[in-house]
């Protein structure tokens, strides 16, 4: 019995040092994607943060699939912050309006995300 019990020890270890091992791999490959997007930033960054900054009404946050997951979690944590933002699918029937819809001007602003990275 003690057998068994040493041996199954021996296969938990085993198991915790590859969750390890695997653990770590994956905290490597994650700290070389900051890197990569690090090396990334540029004036765009900058701009789009001051586009952002200056809207004074709401951020309207957009992506379909993938991106359109990501947008949600951006708008989410804009209103988490105190800015006024909502996501909306881009294939609705029917373009976003502001709750006014009598307002005559707009001061709104859109981010869409793409997968493919170009801007529109």
């Amino acid at each position: 019995m003690v057998d068994s019990d040493s041996t199954i020890l021996d296969v938990t270890a085993t198991d915790a040092d590859a969750a390890l091992r695997s653990a770590r791999r994956v905290l490597e490959t994650e700290i070389g994607g900051l890197r990569a997007l690090s090396d990334a930033l540029d004036g765009g960054f900058s701009r789009a943060i001051d586009l952002i900054a200056a809207v004074s009404g709401r951020v309207i946050v957009t992506g379909m699939g993938k991106s359109g997951h990501i947008a949600t979690k951006i708008a989410a944590t804009l209103a988490s912050t105190g800015t006024p933002a909502q996501y909306v699918h881009p294939g609705r029937s029917q373009p976003w309006r502001p709750r006014d819809d009598y307002s005559q001007r707009c001061d709104h602003g859109i981010v869409e995300l793409r997968r493919d990275g170009r801007a529109v």
